[in-house]
């Protein structure tokens, strides 16, 4: 494998241990294997766009940032990068999609100076004081109840107004050097991400409370109500070849095992709810891609 595609898979390793994400769990989070995820960051199977395009909608993560490592890793993308469904060449890799951007860009090297303009240096075991990050989260539900406050008419002079004091202060406190500024930054966009990771993650737990039970073995009456509808969701998300496979392979558990629970009438052969509430986290995810 070339530098470029094993930059990249230590890439996706920084992002998983930065999330504090076992490789099972990050595995979950993708709707993949263990094995695959042990593969790419061991860089003996490059990261193809599917999966670069799957870890930006699940973690919120830059296809620049994974790419390159020239954008902050939580900053909106610079360039459109295209869904996967609109490309012609299956399984193509996160470095080619790059490449077919750029060629097709004629500011293309304006677009990566503007890229370099944002380089962070991501600096290992750089957290962020708990208190900034708290003091963050509490100055972003003041602004947004000042702004709510300004007339619309005075909305651009308040936003500078804001600016200028900042700017103010910032002059008359002490000054740090630029890389640890930029280490700060981003401790701090680890953190928000892996808070942003956790939201989701409860989030969801809301979703499907009533569906799960402590003993994969016992079925309460919740997931007996809800099974049908899953049933149907997931007879959807199985309907082309090879899907169920890919269900099977994420429940690990066999193809007979998962026809079975899609098709037969018995409420009897029904799964336990421990299974139940994975193949909702799998469905969820393949209607969300």
């Amino acid at each position: 494998m070339n530098p470029t595609e094993r930059a990249i898979c230590a890439r996706l390793r920084e992002l998983r241990k930065n999330l504090g994400l076992s490789q099972l769990e990050f595995a979950q989070h993708l709707g993949t294997t263990c094995n695959q995820v042990i593969g790419l960051e061991n860089a003996r199977v490059p990261v193809r766009y599917l999966v670069a395009w799957t870890i930006r909608e699940v973690f919120g993560a830059s296809l620049s940032w994974l790419s390159t490592g020239l954008w902050p890793v939580n900053e909106p993308d610079f360039d459109p990068w295209p869904a996967p469904d609109k490309l012609e060449k299956p399984g193509i890799l996160l470095s080619e999609v790059e490449k077919l951007l750029l060629s097709a860009d004629t500011d293309s090297e304006a677009a990566k100076t503007a890229e370099a303009n944002w380089l962070e240096h991501h600096g290992r075991n750089n957290s962020p004081r708990p208190r900034r990050f708290a003091f963050l989260g509490v100055m972003k539900q003041h602004l947004n109840d000042w702004f709510a406050r300004v007339p619309d008419e005075f909305v651009e002079e308040f936003a500078e107004s804001l600016s200028r004091f900042a700017e103010n202060f910032l002059t008359k406190a002490p000054k740090d050097r630029d890389t640890k500024i930029k280490a700060r930054a981003s401790a701090l966009a680890w953190e928000q991400m892996r808070y942003d990771l956790k939201k989701h993650s409860a989030q969801s737990s809301l979703m499907i409370q009533g569906l799960t039970s402590v003993h994969a073995s016992v079925k309460s009456e919740s997931v007996k109500a809800q099974w049908p509808l899953l049933k149907q969701r997931l007879q959807k998300a199985t309907s082309a070849t090879g899907e169920k496979s890919k269900l099977a392979e994420f429940l690990g558990v066999k193809l007979a095992s998962v026809s079975q629970w899609l098709t037969d009438k018995d409420t009897a052969r029904e799964p336990g709810a421990e299974t139940a509430l994975r193949m909702l986290y799998w469905v969820e995810h393949r209607e969300r891609k």
